[in-house]
């Protein structure tokens, strides 16, 4: 079946966010030394630009998706977008540590919606005939948009200085005509019988990323609030919500908190990875920030083939096979990074290639399997926690491998435990269940 040009540009125009939205996220990972030592920033100051970035695109994915239920979902892009045209403009007038910040985060608010609701548009929008390949071209551009990001902040900062990475962002702005001319201005993905918005549903949520990631990032003890706003969110759920923030009822479905699981490893192993080959080919083969980004950036070139392949294969294959079969490229990659780390830069490139192509291809058959484990009822729930728990995996993965880092640990026996990690990933998703569609299985009360 063909798609109809409204179609076709509706997916071009949520590509196109998605690339500019996840190329936004890494574009100041290369541009942090220069940002440092012209503000000259302590270490502490430094990772709270990475860490509260990370925070709100976290907070952001689940809070988009839930009032996608309430709000429509053109009106939440055109807001997102607006959002991160501000921040931008903020950001590329500021010479101020706090409000580069403060730029940040209002990009970080509008960024965060454009994944989730890329996917629920596909997901509900798009005719069957064509949401594999929405979906398979979302995640190219993810792929694509992480490749992009270090390339354009290694060669704009070294000639332009880090200003104009937030003036780039500026061009975001082309998404308002594709929203404007594709997006159904009626469509809303809601119930008949909506119900208010879970205000302190949203705030225990909020409390509970804030305080792990910066757990994770400065303060151990950080932990403790986690554990008390899991505590509180357990029994808030006992009290029957009917349209909660987080409906941790889906998480009583085993094959969902096996993706879940699944997701934070992929996620957490393939950005430790984009944060530690930086700093050995910096530290150890004294590669400047241009070659390090182009490199990146050829490597997520042509993985974006390597994704639609993926795409390709889900016709024939299910996403547990192709989860299975392409995780042992990604452990490949990761032993052969570790065997080549201070001896071979060939060897390093071929390794990260093996586990971008691994990584890339597990995300596209776990974003395939949310629609089919998830109940279609609570499907904007599902991708908002599924998009959650793979931006907490994110930011986990270079703050512990800054952790070990900081231990003295070498690279090699880094990447030999995130291969034992991408090893755990195709152990979880395997069952002997048959699969189910998603109208067929119910949500435990």
């Amino acid at each position: 079946m063909k798609m109809t040009a409204r179609e076709a540009g509706l997916l071009a125009t949520l590509c196109f966010l998605v690339l500019m939205g996840v190329s936004n996220a890494v574009l100041f990972n290369v541009a942090l030394p220069s940002i440092v030592a012209e503000l000259q920033l302590t270490t502490t100051k430094a990772s709270l630009i990475i860490t509260c970035y990370t925070c709100i695109i976290s907070i952001g994915a689940l809070t988009y998706s839930k009032l996608s239920e309430h709000i429509q979902i053109r009106t939440l892009f055109l807001t997102g977008i607006s959002l991160l045209v501000g921040g931008s403009i903020l950001g590329y007038l500021t010479h101020h540590y706090l409000l580069l910040i403060a730029a940040r985060v209002i990009q970080a608010g509008g960024g965060s919606c454009f994944v989730p609701l890329s996917m629920i548009t596909v997901s509900h929008y798009l005719r069957p005939a064509h949401r594999k390949l929405g979906l398979t071209l979302i995640s190219s551009m993810m792929t694509l948009g992480s490749g992009t990001g270090f390339l354009l902040g290694g060669v704009m900062t070294s000639f332009f200085g880090w200003h104009s990475l937030f003036l780039f962002m500026v061009l975001i702005a082309l998404g308002f005509l594709g929203i404007y001319a594709f997006m159904p201005g009626d469509y809303l993905r809601e119930d008949p019988n909506r119900q208010p918005f879970d205000i302190p549903g949203a705030a225990m949520v909020m409390l509970m990323v804030v305080s792990f990631l910066l757990a994770i990032s400065l303060n151990l003890w950080l932990f403790f609030i986690t554990i008390i706003m899991i505590v509180l969110m357990k029994r808030y759920a006992r009290k029957d919500v009917k349209s909660p923030f987080a409906d941790i009822h889906i998480l009583k479905l085993k094959p969902f908190q096996r993706l879940l699981a699944a997701t934070s490893l992929n996620s957490a192993s393939i950005v430790a990875v984009l944060y530690l080959f930086p700093l050995l080919l910096t530290h150890t083969y004294s590669i400047s920030p241009v070659q390090i980004g182009l490199i990146l950036f050829a490597t997520a070139f042509f993985n974006v083939g390597t994704n639609l392949m993926a795409g390709r294969l889900l016709l024939i294959w299910t996403p547990t096979r192709l989860i299975s079969i392409f995780s042992l490229a990604a452990i490949a990659g990761f032993v052969l990074m570790a065997q080549g780390a201070h001896t071979s830069l060939p060897l390093l490139v071929a390794a990260l290639a093996c586990i971008y192509i691994g990584n890339c291809a597990v995300q596209i058959g776990l974003n395939h399997s949310v629609p089919r484990t998830v109940p279609a009822a609570s499907g904007a729930a599902g991708f908002g926690l599924f998009n959650l728990i793979n931006f907490i995996g994110m930011a986990a993965g270079p703050a512990l491998s800054s952790r070990m880092l900081s231990l003295n640990s070498p690279y090699w026996a880094i990447f030999l435990v995130f291969a034992a990690v991408v090893t755990l990933i195709p152990m979880i998703i395997r069952t002997d269940e048959p699969a189910a569609t998603a109208s067929e299985i119910t949500v435990p009360r």
